[in-house]
């Protein structure tokens, strides 16, 4: 194999490569750089290849290890994850502008007041696009360096904010926003969401939660890092990506569950155990509330 590789120009390479799905691609790319060394130690992994393997260990930390030392798949050691994880660079919308205040302040905040967790909310934006002064055309999709090449000629019509809410305190502090062209796909999200995470940590804010709406692509993103729940077990926290001491929790913001439920209600009715609730029995109620009134 080592010898076939070394006679493949890379424009070969590239050209069967590019006909595969991209986490496929990142793999086949990953065990070609394998094949090309002696051993695994000391290699280089892609930054997307890394966020990946580091969610793979937060879901099922004995798949990844089985995986690594039977040479399933090239799959970074724990220590080289958490060598990344303590190197740590963001590379999405996140701005060290924002962190390093963020990090000079919380030298002076007790742990008590610094744990706290990602609130992640997506908005409709009107397409627009705004040339500033410099001749920078805004308005585009912008993702940092995940967004894809067909995305990057889109304009931008959903922002997606990650905030940080402390369980203690007064301040709120928004630390990153990202333009995407219609809802940000799971696996992107889950990559921000662990670049968000990390990134936090690195600046001395502990994240013992994130918390999205119900929506399906945060269901999605959920199923990404394993998040479930049945009448019969509950999956709703995993190992912290920064402190394998701790979990990183996943919440659903209730005010959502309330609105989904209204919605529910109002167009098809809910079932309950004790039977279907429908609109019709409070359109009733309310009637006979007018009639009382008049």
């Amino acid at each position: 194999m080592k010898q076939s590789n070394s006679t493949l120009s890379e424009s070969n390479l590239q050209e069967s490569l590019s006909k595969l799905p991209e986490k496929q691609r990142q793999q086949v790319q990953t065990c070609f750089e394998a094949a090309k060394r002696k051993g695994a130690q000391g290699m280089k992994y892609s930054d997307e290849w890394l966020l990946d393997c580091i969610i793979m260990r937060m879901k099922i930390p004995k798949l990844h290890e089985h995986t690594r030392k039977h040479k399933i798949m090239v799959l970074p050691s724990k220590s080289c994850l958490n060598k990344y994880v303590r190197n740590y660079k963001s590379h999405f919308g996140f701005n060290d502008n924002v962190f390093a205040p963020i990090e000079e302040k919380t030298k002076s905040i007790d742990e008590f007041h610094r744990h706290g967790g990602l609130l992640i909310d997506e908005l409709k934006l009107s397409e627009s696009l705004k040339v500033t002064s410099s001749g920078l055309i805004e308005g585009f999709v912008h993702l940092g360096k995940y967004t894809s090449l067909d995305q990057s000629t889109h304009t931008c019509d959903h922002g997606l904010v990650v905030l940080y809410q402390p369980f203690s305190g007064n301040f709120q502090q928004i630390l990153g926003v990202f333009g995407s062209h219609g809802k940000v796909k799971a696996d992107v999200l889950a990559k921000i969401i662990v670049d968000a995470t990390l990134t936090a940590e690195k600046s001395g804010l502990f994240v013992d939660f994130v918390t999205t709406d119900g929506a399906s692509w945060n269901r999605s993103m959920w199923r990404q890092f394993g998040i479930k729940g049945s009448s019969k077990s509950v999956v709703c926290k995993l190992k912290h990506p920064a402190d394998h001491s701790r979990s990183l929790h996943f919440l659903s913001d209730f005010p959502h569950l309330v609105k989904c439920t209204r919605n529910s209600i109002v167009s098809t009715g809910l079932q309950v155990p004790e039977g279907r609730v429908r609109i019709d029995v409070v359109k009733e109620a309310w009637k006979c509330d007018n009639r009382d009134i008049v």
